[in-house]
């Protein structure tokens, strides 16, 4: 599946490239560096850069203005670096000793962390999240040992 996903994206991008030439691949990276920097501070992004930039009133909150961005701030470009970091991090890395066992819901949160790290993270860019609660939520309620509360720790046997 991999291999046939990989050869048919190829084909596709040679052919992009061929009809439009490859300089929009190229320019892309540019349009992605400003996005990057500036963010938005419109109130449906739900990110760590929409809320930076709209605490420190950097850019129009109530009304989605599509010709303009807010200015660079170098606070808030790199509040918002450090905090990708380190959600990319911790996803990354919370299981590092375990490994062996990478599954679905590992995925979905590796899913979930790259959109709350994104610099532009759209209201409906967490539609992802049902997904993850469809994958999650039987896990969940697999889990006894979570929903039981221990005799011990309440000092008095309250549960049969």
């Amino acid at each position: 599946m991999v291999i046939v996903g990989a050869l048919t994206l190829t084909i596709l991008i040679a052919i992009s490239a061929f009809m439009y030439g490859l300089h929009h691949f190229v320019d892309y990276l540019s349009v992605l560096s400003f996005l990057s920097q500036r963010g938005e501070a419109y109130f449906p992004n739900q990110s760590v850069n929409g809320l930076l930039n709209r605490l420190f009133f950097n850019g129009n909150n109530l009304h989605f203005a599509d010709e303009s961005f807010p200015p660079f701030n170098p606070v808030i470009y790199g509040s918002t670096l450090i905090s990708s970091l380190l959600i990319i991090t911790t996803a990354l890395f919370w299981r590092w000793r375990d490994i062996s066992n990478v599954d679905a819901p590992e995925l979905a949160i590796m899913m979930l962390s790259m959109t709350i790290a994104s610099p532009i993270a759209w209201e409906h860019h967490y539609a992802i999240l049902l997904p993850i609660f469809a994958i999650t939520l039987p896990l969940a309620l697999s889990k006894t040992s979570i929903w039981k509360v221990d005799k011990r720790v309440l000092g008095r046997n309250l549960l049969p």
